[in-house]
């Protein structure tokens, strides 16, 4: 099993802190997991990308480019 997520939005609205727990309960439950985020220096309002990536195995590419499961 393999899971690509990618998480967007403004700077401020938690989308950084939604991957991080993705990621959290993920690696609770036994399950390999990365998160890559991506983000400008603004402080709030600023566009925000977060890729989660949960598997079943070994994760070699932590990043969704274009093929996420869920955007």
């Amino acid at each position: 099993m393999k899971l690509k997520l990618r998480l967007s939005g403004r700077g401020g609205q938690g989308i950084k802190y939604a991957g991080t727990v993705l990621v959290r309960i993920a690696m609770a439950s036994a399950y390999f997991a990365t998160l890559t985020v991506d983000y400008t220096p603004s402080v709030r309002g600023g566009p925000i990308f977060c890729d989660v990536v949960l598997s079943s195995n070994p994760i070699s590419y932590p990043f969704c480019d274009k093929d996420a499961d869920v955007f």
